[in-house]
């Protein structure tokens, strides 16, 4: 993180406790600024429990301001003319020590987000939107990361697996449980362990040595070190099973009713048409969730709409009117449509 003047590195993978940012994080009297914060917002939630207030997005910002290019680089180069190396971004952050050139990376990540905060802030009082701006990030606060839920059989849902033969699926099916278990020991997302893709080039490349696996390509010298012994043997482990494979059905989710489908219909035309009215994409306007929470509940009346979750302040003051008027609109034409067939 950086403070006006200096930047601050704090390693998650280190011994030391990271509590004493617990308070700076909840207070409503500090504004953290992040740069794509729902990521970072829920590890941090799940990894330690921190609570968040008053937080200011960057990339939300750019987003709610209809900026075509969002990310960090992009927005660095067009409003402070700086250019970002991106070469860093795919070396292996999980290596230690970590490298100089890898530290200086790093400390680019927040170093110019408080000018960018600045520049920001500024467009969005300018263009009417600073409130419904606040009204995004306090969402993003709020936002609770999902219990952790692990489908041994999820790999059937992994590109590429279906064309393999059966020795080949056994091999992911092994390398994929294994992952889990070492993402969860290594406290890592799994894509940081080994990649759904390299698991599939594993599958079909199939090596025993640990030399073959070497020329293979498959994974990063890090990951050879680290993995390669592993990986090796339970290739050749999975090679030799004869367990069955079982391809799960999938479940069908509950659908919504039609006249639910119908509104959700009309709600996400006028969100298309709003969305370009702004020029912004359409999920700044509302995102589908809330789209399907109100074609489920069906409020007719400004008073009704406070009911609906997500909705905020901001968009009901803005919106409302005509989310009432669409989906009145809707269930007129609904209710016409079953009298005809009646």
């Amino acid at each position: 993180f950086s403070l006006p003047g200096d930047d601050y590195i704090v390693d998650p993978l280190a011994t030391y406790s990271l509590e004493p940012l617990a308070d700076v994080f909840a207070s409503p009297a500090v504004e953290k600024i992040f740069h794509g914060a729902d990521y970072d917002l829920v590890s941090l939630k799940r990894g330690y429990g921190f609570h968040f207030a008053n937080i200011f997005d960057t990339m939300l910002a750019s987003r709610i301001l209809g900026y075509k290019n969002c990310g960090l680089a992009a927005l660095l180069a067009e409003k402070l003319n700086l250019q970002i190396d991106k070469s860093m971004q795919r070396s292996d952050w999980g290596h230690r020590p970590l490298s100089q050139e890898q530290l200086a990376y790093a400390c680019l990540d927040t170093r110019y987000l408080l000018t960018l905060h600045d520049l920001l802030l500024e467009e969005l009082q300018q263009a009417g939107r600073e409130q419904e701006a606040r009204e995004a990030f306090a969402e993003l606060a709020n936002l609770e990361p999902r219990p952790r839920f692990f489908d041994p059989d999820g790999f059937w849902s992994i590109k590429g697996v279906g064309d393999l033969d059966e020795s080949g699926q056994r091999i992911v099916r092994a390398l994929y449980r294994w992952r889990e278990d070492q993402a969860r020991w290594e406290d890592r997302p799994v894509f940081k362990i080994i990649s759904d893709r390299c698991l599939v080039a594993l599958a079909k490349e199939q090596p025993l040595t640990s030399e073959a696996l070497r020329r293979s390509h498959i994974l990063s010298d890090y990951q050879l070190m680290r993995y390669g012994s592993q990986v090796v043997d339970i290739i050749a482990r999975a090679k030799r099973s004869k367990d069955p494979l079982h391809r799960p059905h999938r479940q069908s989710r509950e659908r919504p009713d039609e006249t639910s489908l119908i509104i959700y219909e009309k709600l996400r035309a006028w969100r298309k048409q709003r969305a370009g009215e702004r020029g912004v994409e359409p999920d700044v306007v509302a995102s589908n969730d809330l789209l399907m929470a109100l074609a489920n509940q069906r409020p007719r009346t400004l008073a009704e709409l406070e009911s609906i979750a997500g909705l905020g302040h901001w968009r009901r003051s803005q919106y409302g009117a005509e989310l009432i008027a669409v989906i009145n609109e809707a269930l007129q034409h609904t209710n016409r449509d079953e009298e005809q067939h009646h």
